[in-house]
Protein backbone atom coordinates (compact mmCIF):
# COMPACT_ATOMS: atom_id res chain seq x y z
CA UNK A 1 0.00 0.00 0.00
CA UNK A 2 1.06 3.51 -0.95
CA UNK A 3 1.49 5.63 1.54
CA UNK A 4 0.66 8.59 -0.16
CA UNK A 5 -2.90 6.58 -0.36
CA UNK A 6 -3.48 7.18 3.38
CA UNK A 7 -3.77 10.96 3.06
CA UNK A 8 -6.16 10.80 0.82
CA UNK A 9 -9.41 10.74 2.49
CA UNK A 10 -11.28 8.64 -0.79
CA UNK A 11 -8.90 6.17 -1.20
CA UNK A 12 -8.50 5.38 2.86
CA UNK A 13 -12.38 5.28 2.98
CA UNK A 14 -12.13 2.86 -0.51
CA UNK A 15 -9.20 0.26 1.67
CA UNK A 16 -10.83 0.23 4.90
CA UNK A 17 -14.64 -0.43 3.22
CA UNK A 18 -13.20 -3.47 1.20
CA UNK A 19 -11.13 -4.80 4.01
CA UNK A 20 -14.10 -4.16 6.39
CA UNK A 21 -16.47 -5.98 3.97
CA UNK A 22 -14.08 -9.00 3.86
CA UNK A 23 -13.80 -9.41 7.54
CA UNK A 24 -17.79 -8.96 7.38
CA UNK A 25 -18.23 -10.92 4.85
CA UNK A 26 -16.42 -14.44 6.67
CA UNK A 27 -18.51 -13.49 9.64
CA UNK A 28 -22.03 -13.63 7.88
CA UNK A 29 -21.08 -16.88 6.03
CA UNK A 30 -19.87 -18.23 9.33
CA UNK A 31 -23.18 -17.18 10.51
CA UNK A 32 -25.31 -18.08 7.58
CA UNK A 33 -24.11 -21.85 7.22
CA UNK A 34 -24.39 -22.45 11.08
CA UNK A 35 -27.82 -21.16 11.10
CA UNK A 36 -28.75 -23.67 8.13
CA UNK A 37 -27.35 -26.32 10.42
CA UNK A 38 -29.45 -25.41 13.18
CA UNK A 39 -32.60 -25.61 10.96
CA UNK A 40 -31.70 -29.52 10.60
CA UNK A 41 -30.31 -30.21 13.95
CA UNK A 42 -33.10 -30.13 16.83
CA UNK A 43 -33.43 -29.50 20.31
CA UNK A 44 -31.93 -32.91 22.09
CA UNK A 45 -34.92 -34.08 23.98
CA UNK A 46 -35.81 -37.33 26.27
CA UNK A 47 -36.84 -40.69 24.53
CA UNK A 48 -39.83 -42.06 24.95
CA UNK A 49 -38.11 -45.11 26.54
CA UNK A 50 -35.83 -42.76 29.00
CA UNK A 51 -38.59 -40.94 30.27
CA UNK A 52 -41.18 -43.89 30.36
CA UNK A 53 -38.26 -45.80 32.01
CA UNK A 54 -37.93 -43.65 35.23
CA UNK A 55 -42.04 -43.71 35.69
CA UNK A 56 -43.45 -45.63 38.65
CA UNK A 57 -46.33 -48.43 38.14
CA UNK A 58 -49.55 -46.46 37.75
CA UNK A 59 -51.25 -47.34 40.99
CA UNK A 60 -54.86 -46.03 41.29
CA UNK A 61 -55.65 -48.25 44.60
CA UNK A 62 -55.92 -44.93 46.44
CA UNK A 63 -57.54 -43.21 44.32
CA UNK A 64 -60.78 -41.78 45.93
CA UNK A 65 -61.85 -39.33 43.72
CA UNK A 66 -62.95 -39.90 39.78
CA UNK A 67 -62.07 -37.63 37.33
CA UNK A 68 -65.36 -36.34 36.30
CA UNK A 69 -65.54 -35.39 39.81
CA UNK A 70 -62.54 -33.44 40.07
CA UNK A 71 -63.11 -31.59 36.36
CA UNK A 72 -66.50 -30.63 38.07
CA UNK A 73 -65.10 -28.91 41.05
CA UNK A 74 -62.15 -27.39 39.84
CA UNK A 75 -64.02 -26.69 35.98
CA UNK A 76 -61.88 -28.35 34.18
CA UNK A 77 -62.74 -30.40 30.92
CA UNK A 78 -62.41 -33.73 31.68
CA UNK A 79 -63.15 -35.07 28.10
CA UNK A 80 -59.02 -35.47 27.51
CA UNK A 81 -56.95 -36.37 30.88
CA UNK A 82 -54.58 -38.89 31.62
CA UNK A 83 -53.74 -40.60 35.01
CA UNK A 84 -50.09 -41.18 36.17
CA UNK A 85 -48.13 -41.57 39.23
CA UNK A 86 -46.31 -38.31 40.70
CA UNK A 87 -42.82 -38.01 42.09
CA UNK A 88 -43.82 -38.26 45.53
CA UNK A 89 -45.81 -41.11 45.16
CA UNK A 90 -49.56 -40.36 44.88
CA UNK A 91 -51.57 -40.74 41.45
CA UNK A 92 -52.60 -37.82 39.91
CA UNK A 93 -55.13 -36.91 36.79
CA UNK A 94 -53.25 -34.51 34.28
CA UNK A 95 -55.79 -32.44 32.43
CA UNK A 96 -55.83 -30.87 29.21
CA UNK A 97 -54.09 -26.99 29.53
CA UNK A 98 -52.11 -27.83 32.30
CA UNK A 99 -53.63 -28.74 35.53
CA UNK A 100 -52.79 -31.73 37.36
CA UNK A 101 -54.68 -33.07 40.42
CA UNK A 102 -54.14 -35.49 42.81
CA UNK A 103 -56.76 -38.74 42.56
CA UNK A 104 -56.58 -39.23 45.81
CA UNK A 105 -57.66 -36.12 47.34
CA UNK A 106 -59.01 -34.14 44.35
CA UNK A 107 -56.39 -31.22 45.59
CA UNK A 108 -54.38 -29.20 42.83
CA UNK A 109 -50.43 -30.15 42.89
CA UNK A 110 -47.97 -27.51 44.10
CA UNK A 111 -45.00 -27.18 42.76
CA UNK A 112 -41.42 -29.32 43.55
CA UNK A 113 -39.30 -27.59 45.90
CA UNK A 114 -35.60 -27.94 45.99
CA UNK A 115 -35.17 -30.65 48.10
CA UNK A 116 -37.84 -33.23 46.07
CA UNK A 117 -36.38 -31.90 42.85
CA UNK A 118 -32.95 -33.22 44.28
CA UNK A 119 -34.41 -36.38 45.85
CA UNK A 120 -36.01 -36.86 42.25
CA UNK A 121 -32.71 -36.43 40.35
CA UNK A 122 -31.27 -38.82 42.74
CA UNK A 123 -33.76 -41.61 42.31
CA UNK A 124 -33.15 -40.89 38.35
CA UNK A 125 -29.44 -41.38 38.39
CA UNK A 126 -28.66 -43.85 41.56
CA UNK A 127 -25.36 -44.63 40.45
CA UNK A 128 -24.49 -40.82 41.16
CA UNK A 129 -26.86 -40.04 43.78
CA UNK A 130 -24.14 -39.25 45.94
CA UNK A 131 -22.70 -36.44 43.79
CA UNK A 132 -26.17 -34.57 43.26
CA UNK A 133 -26.31 -31.21 44.23
CA UNK A 134 -28.50 -28.07 44.22
CA UNK A 135 -27.10 -25.24 41.50
CA UNK A 136 -29.80 -23.03 40.98
CA UNK A 137 -33.43 -21.73 40.28
CA UNK A 138 -34.22 -20.97 36.80
CA UNK A 139 -36.92 -18.62 36.85
CA UNK A 140 -36.34 -16.64 33.15
CA UNK A 141 -35.36 -18.97 30.27
CA UNK A 142 -31.92 -19.84 29.16
CA UNK A 143 -30.19 -21.36 26.06
CA UNK A 144 -32.05 -24.17 26.12
CA UNK A 145 -35.42 -23.62 27.44
CA UNK A 146 -36.05 -20.29 24.35
CA UNK A 147 -38.65 -22.91 22.83
CA UNK A 148 -42.28 -22.72 24.11
CA UNK A 149 -43.45 -25.87 25.55
CA UNK A 150 -40.01 -25.66 27.61
CA UNK A 151 -41.02 -21.84 28.65
CA UNK A 152 -44.31 -23.17 29.59
CA UNK A 153 -42.85 -25.34 31.87
CA UNK A 154 -40.70 -22.85 33.95
CA UNK A 155 -39.70 -22.22 37.00
CA UNK A 156 -36.98 -25.43 36.77
CA UNK A 157 -34.68 -26.48 39.08
CA UNK A 158 -31.20 -26.98 38.01
CA UNK A 159 -29.05 -30.15 39.51
CA UNK A 160 -25.56 -31.03 38.84
CA UNK A 161 -24.86 -34.81 38.53
CA UNK A 162 -21.52 -35.05 39.27
CA UNK A 163 -20.81 -38.04 36.30
CA UNK A 164 -18.12 -37.86 34.48
CA UNK A 165 -20.07 -35.72 31.49
CA UNK A 166 -20.92 -33.28 33.99
CA UNK A 167 -24.88 -34.07 33.14
CA UNK A 168 -27.12 -31.37 34.83
CA UNK A 169 -30.68 -32.11 35.39
CA UNK A 170 -33.12 -29.73 35.35
CA UNK A 171 -36.73 -30.06 36.82
CA UNK A 172 -39.69 -27.86 36.58
CA UNK A 173 -40.93 -26.33 39.75
CA UNK A 174 -44.18 -27.01 38.58
CA UNK A 175 -45.65 -29.63 37.94
CA UNK A 176 -45.19 -30.63 33.70
CA UNK A 177 -44.62 -33.36 32.50
CA UNK A 178 -42.47 -32.29 29.35
CA UNK A 179 -38.63 -33.67 29.47
CA UNK A 180 -35.78 -31.97 27.55
CA UNK A 181 -31.94 -33.27 27.32
CA UNK A 182 -29.48 -30.93 25.45
CA UNK A 183 -25.49 -30.69 25.42
CA UNK A 184 -23.70 -27.53 25.83
CA UNK A 185 -19.98 -28.29 24.99
CA UNK A 186 -17.84 -26.14 27.75
CA UNK A 187 -13.99 -25.99 27.28
CA UNK A 188 -12.30 -29.27 26.69
CA UNK A 189 -15.40 -31.71 28.26
CA UNK A 190 -18.99 -31.94 27.47
CA UNK A 191 -21.90 -30.73 29.88
CA UNK A 192 -24.95 -32.76 29.34
CA UNK A 193 -27.96 -31.00 30.28
CA UNK A 194 -31.40 -32.95 30.47
CA UNK A 195 -34.08 -30.73 30.89
CA UNK A 196 -36.69 -33.54 33.16
CA UNK A 197 -39.98 -32.87 34.47
CA UNK A 198 -41.47 -35.65 36.73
Amino acid sequence: MNPRKLRNWKALLIYLHRWMGMGFGVVFAVWFISGVAMMYVGMPHLSAGERLGHLSELDLSTASVSPADVARRHGLGPEEFRAEMFHNGRPVYRFAGGAVVYADTGGHVTGASAEQATALVRRWVPAFADSVRYDARLATPDQWTLSSPQQAALPLHRIEVGDPPWSVLARTGGVGSRGRSAHDARGSGGRDRARQAA
